[in-house]
């Protein structure tokens, strides 16, 4: 993340109250990205990591509605002068299938890419990923938590 790798990394935490605050948490992180970048976005079903992707698309330009990648398991869209890559390992066995369905094509620096379920292969994908952590609270809030260590892949 330009905004953020010069000075070390980011820790930040945030609470949002609805859909519309989740995709405006996430619009305004989007400003702070740059190509090349991978997102890990982490929570339980139905915590909200579609509504953060459908902010950050929209905070990078795209105009195309977004929707969940779970069974198709990528959704590529245009952003501004590149892609954003929306990618759910949730359906991955191991590892290897990463590679064997050809996704490593994905995190390439004219791309953003957003990955749902990655924790579980951080350790072969060889990248350092801003990790977005979303927790349910009571009702429609979310806690974010969202890290990056400043280095690069």
């Amino acid at each position: 993340m330009s905004e953020f790798a010069g000075n070390g990394g980011i820790a930040m935490r945030r609470t949002t109250a609805s859909p519309g605050e989740t995709r405006a948490l996430a619009a305004e992180i989007a400003a702070g990205l740059r190509y090349g970048d991978v997102l890990f976005l982490e929570g339980d079903l139905g915590a909200g990591k579609t509504e953060f992707v459908k902010g950050l698309a929209a905070g990078l330009g795209a105009t195309e509605p977004v929707q969940s990648p779970t069974f198709g398991l990528v959704h590529e869209y245009r952003i501004r002068e590149g892609r954003l890559f929306h990618l759910d390992f949730y359906r991955l066995d191991d590892a290897r299938a990463i590679h064997q369905a050809g996704l490593d094509q994905y995190f390439e620096p004219e791309g953003i890419s957003v990955i749902e379920w990655a924790s579980r292969w951080e350790a072969r994908l060889f990248i350092d990923p801003v990790r977005v952590h979303i927790e349910v609270g009571e009702g429609r809030q979310r806690h974010f938590r969202i890290d990056h260590s400043g280095g690069r892949r």
